[in-house]
């Protein structure tokens, strides 16, 4: 539902931050100040902080359902990585900090090179021989 990044941060922002904010200083408010209806302003703010909330909740759901979230993938086959196919058709991936990878077993493509392993194996230590007593 909501595409832009920045957008969903922003409403999520005041919808868990400043609404609640706002709701509960209006309150603090009137009370000391004798301010205006605070059951009414109050339940205005909390009745719009829900309605976004549910806004932002299936945006989330729907992107979290889609490979959008996605920056490739990592191809595995019998437990061994097989290849990683990266998504970077704009250059999205050169201002990231971090990636995420879809785990796919399922492939048709044909393997083109080899997949170094990111974490070795440590070699074996050689031990040294045993002395009889």
């Amino acid at each position: 539902m909501i595409k832009n990044d920045k957008t969903y941060d922003l409403l999520k922002y005041l919808a868990q931050i400043v609404l609640p904010g706002v709701g509960a200083l209006y309150f603090s408010l009137a009370g000391i100040w004798g301010l205006p209806e605070p059951d009414k302003v109050v339940g205005t703010i909390t009745v719009i902080d829900v309605f976004l909330g549910l806004l932002l909740k299936r945006s989330s759901d729907v992107y979290n359902a889609s490979d959008e979230k996605f920056d490739g993938s990592i191809v595995v086959d019998d437990a061994e990585v097989v290849s990683v196919e990266l998504k970077d058709e704009t250059g999205v991936l050169d201002n990231k900090d971090e990636i995420v990878l879809k785990v796919d077993t399922e492939t048709t493509s044909v393997v083109l090179e080899e997949v170094e392993p990111v974490v070795k194996a440590p070699k074996p230590r050689k031990r040294s021989p045993r002395k009889k007593l």
